[in-house]
């Protein structure tokens, strides 16, 4: 059984076990399925869930729901990841360990510390320069060593990614360097003890390297190669920063690296994070989103106690009749009661009883048997509802608009179990759970006759299903549903929507419930962008007419000491307070980078939206969470 192991900081916080969750919801909201207490606001209310893949017991993935704060795997930054055991997934400050099996705590790390040995010390910081070529100055180089840094510094150059993986990268590096084994490390920002592993190469999980500088990550942190006879630690720098290192290593201890050795990997440490960035940008560009394994998205307590009641209609062979409003997803639920009935390999058989004229209703129905004289009629015959659901379940669609004469005829099939077709004498059994849906008041409808009193007493169950707008903290979890399921079937690059636009979303009143709110969606995706701002849902949603009774994601802009505009009603602006609007809504979305938002914005510099910020008094450090602060 899936768990995770929850960690605050670096102390055990509590375990949280899968059981048979489809999707479980992290973040600081109180319907959340795991819910992390966080007083700076880095776990957004609804952050990212963990869903079930495809129909497997124990294999899952994470989606970001777009936080302020991102979601990390191992240290990496994603949208979605597929989760394995071992993996550290991080919320803001807390680790969640995923694990399928019960030993597993983190991924096993491969460096482990040894007592001191006789080893060469790690040299001061490298100043290993390049001449045009691509080429080490002063560091003598094999052919095929000048040959793997002239084709990464032309790659660096082009601005392309360097290799396929990382997996490719550390091969060649152990290729050229007659190394055995090895691997990247990238540090955690703020945790150098904390780093995630990756291209790892010629490692079992079982293999360790074994080294003696316990301080080992300090050193690397401060610039220093770690030289230790036959294991060199490198740096791995970024715009002065060293934001991981790469690790190789012989088995034989004999065959110590020289200083020309440590020198060359140090060339290649300054060349590896732009490959680190692209690859990673890469992947999230194309990686296509992955299904959720559900149709019926929530977790209020009205879907908790409605997926109870689903459960107990499946549980027994009473006809059960299904009450909401127009687009709440009655038949959704009468699949899932299928799905989770004894019988559910039979037939599920839906049937709209308003699609049906008076005249062929019977026909159409209870079937008509061979030369039955129906004009433009099968002379072979048809088999009528009931018989095509025989063995299975029939859902009846808008069951108001029978007549009650065909109520009656109905109610004698559920009476009786059998159905009798027109122009047959004899009666054919039936074995067919009836489900049947309307949008009307049907105490109403009882009282003023359009309902026969006994057709409606032989539905022993009723269910109501809530409209969208009493049970809004699932919204932020339809979204992204709907999201994921569109992007995928419109190969859409949608990845996410911002903060303003899911405020919005959580505002409107969605009198078409969650049809409208997919439809909403579907047309959102469909405009193929990487990011949905608010203005993209202008035409589908109008002015905001109410106010969401639920606090929705964390408000940037309001904790920076402005009003939030997204909760008033808005009236006229002019262009310059939309382009302004436009600017931080965007900025907000890259945390505060300002290429990046130049870009969503069609800009065509990074200067041009430099400059729009200084001309509306929007600080150049806006939505940037290291200049913000924890209370971000």
């Amino acid at each position: 059984m899936p768990k995770l192991e929850i960690y605050k900081g670096n102390h055990f916080w509590k375990e949280y076990i899968f059981a048979d969750s489809d999707v479980l919801v992290i973040g600081r909201a109180q319907s959340s399925d795991i819910v992390l207490l966080d007083n700076t606001r880095t776990v957004s209310r609804y952050h990212a869930a963990i869903v079930r893949v495809g129909s497997t017991q124990d294999h899952y993935f994470v989606r970001d729901f777009g936080s302020l704060h991102g979601t990390r795997v191992c240290g990496e930054p994603v949208y979605q990841q597929v989760l394995s055991d071992g993996d550290v997934i991080q919320v803001g400050a807390f680790r969640l360990v995923y694990s399928t099996k019960t030993q597993v705590q983190s991924r096993q790390r491969h460096l482990r510390i040894v007592p001191q040995k006789t080893l060469e010390a790690f040299p001061e910081t490298s100043t290993v320069g390049f001449d045009p070529s691509g080429a080490p100055d002063g560091i003598p180089l094999s052919a095929d060593r000048r040959e793997l840094l002239e084709h990464l510094h032309h790659k660096v150059g082009k601005g392309a990614e360097i290799a396929g993986s990382a997996e490719e990268l550390v091969a060649a590096v152990l290729r050229v360097m007659r190394a055995d084994r090895g691997f990247i490390g990238l540090f955690r920002e703020g945790h150098p003890a904390l780093y995630h592993e990756t291209g790892l190469a010629n490692l079992r999980a079982e293999d360790s390297i074994e080294i003696s500088d316990a301080a080992f990550a300090d050193h690397l942190m401060q610039g220093h190669t770690v030289s230790e006879g036959a294991t060199l630690l490198v740096p791995i720098s970024a715009a002065e920063k060293v934001i991981g290192f790469l690790c190789v290593s012989r088995r034989d201890h004999s065959r110590a690296f020289s200083s020309d050795d440590a020198n060359f990997v140090c060339a290649l440490g300054k060349l590896i994070p732009d490959w680190s960035e692209s690859e990673r940008q890469e992947k999230s560009a194309v990686t296509e989103p992955l299904p959720w394994p559900t149709e019926i998205v929530g977790k209020s307590e009205k879907m908790v106690e409605l997926s109870k009641q689903i459960q107990a209609a499946a549980a027994t062979e009473m006809n059960v009749l299904v009450l909401g409003e127009t687009g709440t997803g009655k038949e959704l639920v009468a699949r899932a009661m299928h799905r989770q009935r004894p019988h559910a390999d039979g037939p599920f058989i839906a049937r709209n009883c308003g699609q049906t004229t008076e005249s062929l209703a019977e026909a159409e129905i209870f079937g008509y048997a061979p030369k039955s004289g129906i004009a433009g009629a099968n002379p072979q015959g048809a088999k009528g509802w009931f018989e095509e659901a025989h063995g299975g379940t029939l859902f009846l669609d808008e069951v108001h608009r029978l007549t009650p004469a065909m109520q009656d005829k109905f109610l004698r099939v559920l009476q009786d179990k059998a159905v009798s077709r027109i122009g047959r004498s004899t009666a054919v059994p039936v074995d067919v759970k009836v489900l049947a849906a309307t949008d009307e008041d049907v105490e109403q409808a009882v009282e003023d006759g359009s309902m026969r009193r006994p057709f409606y007493h032989r539905f022993g169950m009723k269910i109501y299903l809530p409209p969208l707008r009493e049970r809004r903290e699932d919204i932020p979890l339809l979204v992204y549903y709907f999201l994921d399921k569109y992007a995928k079937k419109l190969t859409s690059r949608t990845r996410a929507i911002s903060h303003r636009a899911l405020r919005e979303l959580l505002d409107h009143d969605w009198p078409g419930n969650v049809r409208q709110l997919e439809q909403t969606i579907q047309a959102g995706v469909a405009k193929n962008q990487e990011i949905l701002f608010s203005w993209d849902f202008q035409e589908q949603l109008g002015p905001v007419t109410s106010k969401s009774k639920v606090e929705t994601t964390d408000d940037l802009t309001s904790r920076q000491g402005q009003p939030n505009t997204a909760m008033k009603v808005a009236g006229p602006k002019s262009m310059d307070e939309v382009e302004k609007e436009k600017i931080k809504e965007a900025l907000e979305v890259t945390q505060g980078n300002v290429t990046r938002a130049a870009k969503l914005l069609g800009y065509r510099s990074r200067q041009t939206i430099l400059n729009k910020m200084d001309r509306y008094g929007i600080p150049r450090n806006y939505a940037d969470p290291q200049a913000i602060g924890a209370s971000l």
